[in-house]
């Protein structure tokens, strides 16, 4: 037999020393055809890429979705293990944080979607949403009233959804998380 005289004699120690030390399958009822080692892998050297991007949406401009994109924004600790990064109408949010209260004092940045920066809680980054049918051009028409559905509001949110799915798909960004959205203003 080609193995070793000391396995020969522990036939256990031998199988647990391949099985820790190489490439073999750990199912303890097949019995490798050869018992040669496989080198192991060098240790993989610290990965030094950038954390993914994850894309929110604020759903309707004129129902909750905002308020709670920028309360989350400040309170979340996603901030650590990914970019996050909001695609709506900048202006759209600077205003709502500034005409609804009880939200937190967060600067509004607009920038563009393959922008390397991280994500912190004191700044909400944003990537503008193109409108619909218009390639690029961002939707920079002022916020429907509050609380009320309208085709304005529903055109802005599905123009933020389709703006951070292409950019998952064409692989600018890992995933997208989408805010609610009204059906009637989609209609």
């Amino acid at each position: 037999e080609s193995r070793p005289r000391a396995a020969q004699a522990h036939p256990w120690r031998y199988r647990l020393l391949v099985r820790t030390r190489c490439a073999v399958p750990s199912d303890r009822t097949s019995e490798p055809a050869n018992h040669a080692c496989v080198q192991p892998r060098p240790r993989a050297s610290r990965v030094t890429s950038l954390p993914p991007i994850l894309l929110v949406t604020c759903g309707d401009p004129a129902g909750i979705g905002p308020e709670v994109v920028c309360l989350a924004w400040q309170r979340t600790a996603a901030h650590g293990s990914a970019r996050l990064r909001v695609v709506a109408d900048a202006g759209m949010l600077a205003d709502v944080l500034a005409t609804r209260p009880g939200l937190p004092a967060l600067t509004v940045r607009r920038i563009s979607a393959d922008d390397p920066r991280p994500s912190h809680r004191g700044e909400i980054l944003v990537t503008p949403s193109a409108a619909r049918g218009a390639g690029p051009a961002p939707v920079d028409a002022a916020p429907p009233p509050i609380g009320v559905p309208s085709a304005l509001g529903g055109e802005m949110a599905a123009a933020a959804v389709l703006t951070a799915s292409t950019h998952v798909r064409e692989g600018r960004a890992a995933a997208h998380v989408a805010g609610p959205r009204r059906e009637e203003a989609l209609a």
